[in-house]
């Protein structure tokens, strides 16, 4: 999408805006300009090189986590992503925490900055608002505001962003501005053709999605996308592991699926072998099967890339099943179900 076409997407509506009432079709359009706005945050944080980073955020806020532990996959520092209420036992003072809740109001990553604070851990918070820009400002703890207005799994250039910047301004992540200009430029892509293609041959059916290690990010992020924005079910698994234990469902069916295989030409060889090869198995027990490879300049380019085809993908299931893909009233339910967090 051009620098024209972008700015006029501020205007943009879908032709389904009966059902698209929140216009989550625009700010899809916006995802590049989104990723500019993030650029400019957390330039100025300066910070001790950590033993540990941990990474504390649920559902969409913790995505940007899992992507920057896949870049410092190599790194001598240990990177954990934490989805739950406390730090690991062996988390202590000399670790880093960032603490990520998009709303600010997430329980469970509320209750690992109340646990970090405990463990003398440096922290950084990123949030829209809520609570935890509130008590951040209460207890000096460096915080990072980003842009509101966001579903949370629309949010990932806003929370990622901002992360990459203090991690290669302090030297733990090293990136160049070309590769983060393919990033934004892949982000530009109008990738909606694509992804209605794939949802006329998906809808109706349950997506089964698989991919290597490399991408299982990509994978996961395709099924929660499908689950929030279609209101439908989706499952994902990895390779090879899912040769060990799923492939045996394929002997008992119970259900209507399709397959889909995110796979990159980098793959270790034995991964591609297993690909080949399950995909013969899974086409001889009735179960269609799509492949899409992921391209891109770099590793972080065909994430960027796939997650966004696929935000894409549950865009357009979402409104083939007459479902507004913004609000998302179950869960909603079950946080008044709940009531309220005292932790």
């Amino acid at each position: 999408m051009s620098v024209e076409n972008v700015e006029n997407a501020q205007n943009m509506k879908s032709d389904d805006e009966d059902v698209d009432k929140e216009n989550m079709y625009h700010l899809l359009r916006e995802l590049s300009n989104q990723a500019r706005d993030a650029l400019l945050l957390g330039n100025s944080i300066t910070i001790k090189r950590p033993k540990r980073i941990f990474f504390a955020g649920m559902g969409g806020s913790g995505v940007a986590g899992e992507l920057v532990k896949l870049l410092l996959n190599k790194s001598p520092i240990e990177v954990h992503v934490v989805r739950d209420y406390f730090l690991p036992g062996f988390a202590s003072e000399g670790d880093l925490l960032f603490v990520i809740s998009y709303s600010g109001n997430t329980e469970e990553t509320l209750s690992c900055y109340k646990n970090g604070r405990k463990r003398n851990l440096s922290i950084i918070t990123l949030s829209s608002g809520g609570k935890l820009e509130e008590i951040s400002k209460k207890n000096k703890t460096e915080h990072i505001k980003v842009k509101s207005g966001i579903p949370p799994r629309l949010s990932t250039p806003s929370l990622f962003f901002p992360i990459l910047n203090v991690l290669r301004r302090n030297g733990i992540i090293k990136i160049s501005e070309k590769e983060i200009d393919n990033v934004v430029a892949a982000l530009e892509i109008d990738y909606s053709a694509n992804a209605k293609e794939i949802m006329e041959k998906i809808k109706g059916r349950i997506p089964l999605i698989y991919a290597s290690p490399r991408f299982s990010l990509a994978a996961m992020k395709w099924k929660t996308d499908i689950n929030e924005n279609s209101k439908s079910h989706a499952f994902f698994n990895i390779y090879s592991e899912w040769n060990h234990n799923e492939i045996n469902a394929y002997d008992n069916l119970k259900g209507k699926f399709y397959v889909i295989i995110l796979r990159d030409e980098e793959e270790y060889s034995r991964i591609n072998k297993r690909i080949r090869v399950t995909k013969s198995i899974i086409k001889s027990k009735g179960v269609p099967v799509m492949e899409i490879n992921i391209k891109g300049e770099s590793y972080l380019v065909k994430l960027f890339s796939i997650i966004s085809l696929g935000l894409w993908v549950s865009y357009f299931l979402a409104i083939e099943y007459g479902t507004d893909p913004t609000p998302v009233p179950i869960i909603e339910k079950l946080k008044g179900d709940l009531g309220p967090f005292i932790g």
